[in-house]
């Protein structure tokens, strides 16, 4: 009889114990926060190089200065970029060249002279009309450590090229993890023309 008495009183406390278990993990469960998961927003940065507005003669040809694209997390997306262009310049008018990635868009206009319009500017003093871009990407990631090379610059005051003329301010310590900012800057009409390129040095 003891026998069975010690059994059941064994039994008894592995009840109470699963009994205690069970309500402990009803309890934690039931009071565990839900994890709240935001989703990362990824936004895009479309640059335009060169001028927003353009002036051609009639059949003069249409260089594109180029645009560049990237998003918050750094990765560059140029290539995604949708150009729309009717641009005719053989036939005077007012072009609007449309660049979109996603839902941004930019806009370039493009005018095409008309002969008696260029032979009327002739007749007077005309203006110079300058050109003046950066070859590659204004924004540029390097590792640490490395070297950087200039992707280079163009400048051309009514088709002569005066690249030679252009001066360059800033310096890069590629050593030195951190932001730099190059400016390109050209004289035009007694006018200073700048430009600048964005270098990032980072820590891989």
């Amino acid at each position: 009889m003891k026998i069975l008495y010690e059994n059941k009183k064994i039994v008894g406390i592995v009840l109470v114990l699963l009994v205690v278990g069970i309500i402990g993990l009803t309890f934690l469960f039931n009071n565990k926060e839900e994890e709240v998961v935001i989703p990362e927003v990824v936004t895009i940065n479309l640059t335009l190089f060169g001028n927003s507005s353009i002036t051609l003669n009639q059949g003069e040809e249409y260089v594109e200065p180029g645009y560049y694209a990237i998003n918050s997390k750094g990765v560059i997306e140029t290539n995604r970029v949708e150009v729309s262009n009717n641009l005719d310049i053989n036939i005077p008018g007012v072009y609007t060249i449309t660049y979109r990635i996603d839902n941004v868009v930019k806009t370039r206009t493009i005018t095409v002279l008309e002969k008696e319009e260029m032979e009327a500017e002739g007749e007077g003093d005309v203006p110079s009309v300058l050109k003046f871009y950066l070859l590659g990407e204004s924004t540029i990631t390097i590792p640490l450590g490395s070297s950087y090379e200039e992707p280079g610059y163009k400048a051309f005051i009514d088709d002569i090229d005066i690249t030679e003329e252009v001066e360059i301010e800033g310096e890069i310590d590629t050593n030195i993890p951190g932001t730099y900012v190059l400016t390109y800057s050209v004289e035009d009409n007694n006018k200073v023309q700048k430009l600048t390129r964005t270098i990032i040095v980072v820590n891989n």
